[in-house]
């Protein structure tokens, strides 16, 4: 009678030097994520639509580049957007947090011709590592969702981006903020009501400035009004 035999490298179990499926599989969908959100990135950053996305992801297909199957649809460019947002704004509080000892906040609003809703643009700014100023732009809100317009809502509007979107808590926010420029609207220079107002109720140590751009365009502005109407009247 014949027996078989086995031997005992058989029964030995694989060499762990050998690379396991499950790994490779995920850092291959790492990249292949990676090439997605960086491609998403890029269709924000130089201001396209989502709906290029997903001829730009074909294309980079055509070109041999290996990514995920299915995954070329324009919801998930917004989606991905929002992560890159999300994640830009936790490395803004960890700096405005642990790094910068103080930081301002620039504004400015804008009602856009397609949606005529009015959009406040929000942005901060630091001291960076080799003492340069760097700016961030941490909030774009739509003011209906604030309530309206006016300086009530503009003021909900920077504390919801700065308290619930940069996370910072109360008193970083509050202590570590030395100053706010925006234009010369009365919705932020006015006397008893304006932003920079309200901003110092509880900042009074609060530095306020009028745009400095702003104040050179009303300028120019004013000297041409005068320039027209006298030369109408001559």
């Amino acid at each position: 009678m014949q027996t078989c035999s086995t031997s005992d490298s058989a029964l030995k179990p694989a060499s762990s030097d050998q690379p396991r499926i499950d790994a490779t599989m995920k850092s291959s969908s790492v990249e292949a994520y990676s090439k997605l959100f960086n491609t998403a990135y890029n269709i924000v950053v130089h201001g396209k639509p989502f709906i290029d996305f997903s001829y730009i992801v074909n294309i980079q297909k055509e070109n041999g580049v290996q990514l995920l199957k299915g995954k070329q649809n324009n919801k998930l460019c917004a989606v991905m957007t929002q992560f890159i947002a999300e994640s830009i704004q936790d490395k803004v509080s960890e700096i405005v947090r642990l790094s910068a000892c103080a930081y301002s906040i620039l504004n400015d609003g804008s009602q856009p011709k397609k949606t005529g809703g009015d959009l406040e643009l929000i942005y901060i700014r630091v001291l960076g590592s080799k003492g340069l100023p760097c700016y961030y732009c941490v909030g774009l809100e739509e003011l209906a969702a604030h309530g309206g317009g006016d300086t009530e809502s503009i003021k909900t509007a920077i504390d919801d981006t700065f308290l619930q979107k940069i996370k910072l808590d109360g008193s970083t926010y509050r202590d570590k903020c030395i100053s706010i420029t925006a234009d010369g609207a009365s919705v932020n220079t006015g006397k008893y009501n304006g932003i920079f107002t309200q901003f110092t109720k509880d900042r009074p140590w609060l530095l306020s400035i009028h745009c400095v751009a702003n104040r050179a365009e009303l300028a120019a502005k004013r000297c041409l009004y005068e320039k027209c109407r006298t030369q109408g009247s001559g």
